[in-house]
């Protein structure tokens, strides 16, 4: 049903910018065209994202209970349930309060795409402060958090579920901080390539 959502969302997309802004529509190449109506789906996936983790978040009981406290719509986010069906890689019910919060990291997808879009038109601009401060300032912090939690909670939890929650959080951390420096390249090229244009 998501698939066909996100899928639906993307040919609307086209549809409507080719109707609206015909002009602009039909000086962008093929690539840009699926990129544009991607970006689109993007971000109405990310704005759904966003919305469920701050329900998640909400939760009195998730908060009092960080490492092993669950309800039913973070169960359904994170797809912990029907493990005969999901596949053992969501085998461990844990840190839902945290992986909420990890969900809003997202936040700065919304920015992104958003920039993205106006470099395809010509009207570029740099949001990469999003990116900094929702994904590295913070997510650094919910490791510090969570490792803290973990090594901190009263109930006994299993070596090989601590290790595979701090091993996914480090790798999510770590591709974090190589996207935004592989953003701010871009950024840097962009600047050189503007900078030599108008030198020119």
């Amino acid at each position: 049903m998501a698939a066909a959502a996100f899928q639906l969302i993307y040919l609307v997309v086209g549809m409507l910018t080719s109707l609206i802004f015909s002009g602009m529509w039909a000086r962008l190449t093929k690539v840009q065209k699926y990129k544009w109506c991607v970006r689109k789906a993007s971000i109405a996936h990310a704005v759904f994202i966003v919305t469920q983790a701050l329900v998640i978040i909400a939760n009195m009981d998730l908060r009092r209970d960080p490492v092993h406290g669950t309800d039913p719509v973070a169960e359904k986010a994170f797809t912990v349930t029907n493990l005969h069906v999901n596949g053992w890689g969501f085998m461990i019910p844990r840190c839902a309060y945290y992986g909420a919060c990890f969900m809003m990291f997202e936040v700065s997808t919304i920015f992104l795409n958003i920039h993205l879009g106006l470099n395809d038109l010509g009207w570029t601009d740099y949001v990469v402060s999003s990116f900094f401060f929702a994904r590295l300032v913070y997510g650094t912090m919910l490791t510090i958090n969570v490792w803290r939690e973990l090594r901190n909670t009263t109930i006994p939890i299993s070596p090989l579920a601590s290790a595979y929650i701090r091993l996914s959080n480090l790798v999510l951390l770590t591709m974090s901080y190589y996207w935004f420096y592989l953003i701010i390249k871009e950024t840097k090229n962009t600047m050189d390539k503007k900078e030599k244009k108008e030198k020119a």
